[in-house]
């Protein structure tokens, strides 16, 4: 069989998990597989653990390199890759033993370029079966390929063809792509965004694919990390979440698309302001005064793109509680908004 390039950046990840999600490739059932660790200059003992791996296997090549992020790291892999196909696993995530002969399988049947499958989504206490349509679809039409595209940006809406989801399909892994399409199609990951890189870069792959595939089978593990750097406390998420909100709007007026992406473009914009809240301005860390953080919130809420999105959303396509925020955001409530935030936290935690 055609052989399969397995792409996994390697940073600060705690050492069972590293080697859960390793064990799970060299075990495959597919044998013909090239499995790139990019070591992107992880401070801890990961690079050690690649190397102790790439000692026993040779199959597995480690790159090691300075520093560079998750777009770079991915980057990298994709350009010393020599598989006919390349697919993305994260360090703290595993996969089916025999998802690479399945989805290969699959993949060569229809000649594809890109195949999604689906996923289990693994909590500390259940797991969740995820799959992203109901059935196998050997091809997807132009209607289709809009649905696709338009879930890349926001995970549910009544226009969407399939709404039981709750993972964006533009998440990096479940997918298995034909590297020479790929390669032709000159799209790599915007080595300058900090936040949605995934969700860009699959985007202008999925716009560029006339052979786009959904194999109705879950083999990948996606693990629900409490340690996600998307969850962490960071200064500069409204700026990081704007850079990726931009390159969005970019595409839409690239492509000239319909108005239905910018009706899900405002969407997703006003759900990202709740990242804003959970990773600055209401997060633990964030030590500054509450009048301090009200007024930067309020000044982050004035600046585009967030402005022209809270003027023009429809509350309807929110989910409840991000309906509800818009309120506070509209009407410059946000003593109000804080409060409501603190009182939504208590009971969850309860």
């Amino acid at each position: 069989m055609e052989n399969i390039s397995i792409i996994i950046p390697v940073y600060k990840i705690k050492e069972q998990y590293l080697r859960r999600c390793i064990d799970s490739l060299i075990n495959q059932t597919l044998q013909n597989l090239e499995i790139i660790l990019v070591e992107d200059g992880s401070p801890d003992e990961s690079g050690k653990i690649c190397d102790e791996y790439a000692d026993y296997d040779n199959r597995i090549k480690v790159i090691h390199q300075s520093n560079k992020g998750v777009s770079a790291a991915r980057n990298k892999g994709i350009k010393v890759a020599t598989g006919k196909w390349i697919t993305f696993v994260d360090a703290d995530d595993w996969v089916d033993l025999d998802t690479c002969e399945m989805a290969l399988r699959r993949a060569q049947k229809l000649k594809t370029d890109i195949l999604v499958f689906g996923v289990y989504v693994n909590h500390k206490d259940k797991v969740i079966e995820h799959p992203f349509y109901d059935e196998d679809i050997d091809y997807f039409d132009t209607e289709l390929k809009q649905d696709i595209e338009l879930r890349t940006m926001l995970t549910k809406n009544d226009g969407f063809k399939y709404n039981k989801g709750f993972l964006y399909s533009g998440c990096t892994w479940a997918k298995l792509i034909n590297r020479e399409f790929l390669i032709n199609s000159k799209v790599f990951f915007d080595e300058n965004l900090v936040r949605g890189e995934d969700l860009i870069f699959y985007l202008n792959l999925f716009e560029k694919s006339q052979n786009i595939s959904y194999y109705n089978k879950c083999f990948y593990h996606y693990w629900i990390n409490q340690d996600s750097a998307t969850k962490q406390y960071c200064e500069e998420t409204a700026s990081n979440i704007a850079a990726a909100i931009d390159k969005q709007l970019t595409f839409i007026k690239k492509y000239n698309k319909p108005q239905i992406y910018y009706d899900i473009f405002y969407t997703s914009t006003v759900s990202y302001i709740s990242d804003c809240l959970i990773c600055n301005y209401f997060h633990k860390n964030n030590h500054k005064k509450l009048a301090v953080r009200l007024k930067e919130l309020r000044s982050m809420l004035r600046q585009e793109p967030y402005y022209i999105a809270i003027k023009r959303v429809d509350p309807k396509n929110l989910q409840k509680v991000k309906a509800r925020n818009l309120f506070y955001y509209k009407y410059n409530l946000l003593y109000l908004l804080w409060l409501d935030w603190k009182i939504y936290d208590m009971k969850h935690k309860k």
